[in-house]
């Protein structure tokens, strides 16, 4: 099962498989194109204090005002159940960062059948 709800909150059961569109916008609400040597970083940990990363991946997605991150049965598998935190850096060419969003849910929902 995958919830996304309208403030980016995700709830995805243990192990399953997941694909998740996000946008960008200027701040004039045009879209933002990605650029050649831009990327998208996605990571999910416990809290912002956490050193721990339960998953990190790099996006990108030259050309388009979207990038489009693809979970597998190994990103959640070995998480405990519950609430962890995430959130999306763009990372341009030259190397500044910016978080075009704060940090929002990512729920691992309880599976009954996988048998952990």
């Amino acid at each position: 099962m995958l919830i996304v709800d309208d403030k980016k909150n995700i709830k995805l059961s243990r192990g399953d498989y997941a694909e998740i569109s996000f946008n960008f916008k200027n701040e004039d609400g045009t879209d933002y194109v990605l650029e050649e040597g831009e990327r998208v970083e996605f990571t999910v940990k416990y809290n912002s204090a956490s050193t721990t990363e339960f998953i990190s991946k790099n996006l990108s997605s030259d050309g388009n005002n979207f990038v489009v991150l693809v979970l597998e049965k190994e990103d959640t598998e070995k998480m405990t159940f519950g609430n962890y935190y995430y959130d999306i850096r763009l990372i341009k060419a030259d190397g500044k960062i910016n978080t075009p969003m704060v940090k929002a849910n990512f729920e691992v929902l309880e599976v009954i059948g996988d048998g952990n």
